[in-house]
């Protein structure tokens, strides 16, 4: 029986969880610069230990009202296809060690968050857990718009 190792985290009142092994670190908020003209849930580029780092809300991309406070809001950062991006989340709660027997194909939507957003769907002891897939949160399009942005910046 394998392991999969998630990181949990929460969006609105619904628990989350992503393979621990895309995340590189976890950052409380930073002060973000907005950027015009990019898609609403990209909230701005941050100065990370010297790095641009564009910065997508979570919440907003998934259309979830956030249910925290500014002082519990976390920032997942994370190396996607060569290109750093910052994940605002409302709160960190654990890493937690499932089966991957326990990992379930997601439904076609979930939550209203489309499958192809989704890793699967894991049953713990007291709830459903929806487990994401950091790879698949941008399309090509807003991903080559977030590696212009990154460029930008850095001049």
């Amino acid at each position: 029986m394998s392991q999969f190792q998630t990181l949990i985290f929460t969006l609105g009142n619904q628990k989350y969880g992503v393979n621990i092994q895309q995340i590189q670190s976890i950052e409380r908020t930073l002060p973000l610069s907005k950027v015009p003209g990019t898609l609403a849930f990209i909230k701005g580029v941050a100065n990370l230990r010297g790095a641009v780092v564009p910065i997508l809300d979570l919440r907003e991309r998934f259309a979830i009202s956030p249910e925290t406070t500014e002082q519990e809001e976390r920032i997942l950062v994370a190396d996607l296809n060569g290109i750093v991006l910052g994940f605002l989340v409302d709160s960190v709660l654990d890493v937690q060690s499932l089966s991957t027997e326990s990992i379930e194909a997601p439904p076609v939507v979930v939550g209203g968050i489309q499958a192809e957003f989704l890793y699967g769907l894991a049953r713990t002891d007291d709830t459903v857990l929806v487990l994401l897939n950091l790879l698949r949160i941008v399309n090509e399009a807003e991903e080559r718009q977030l590696q212009h942005l990154r460029l930008a910046e850095e001049e």
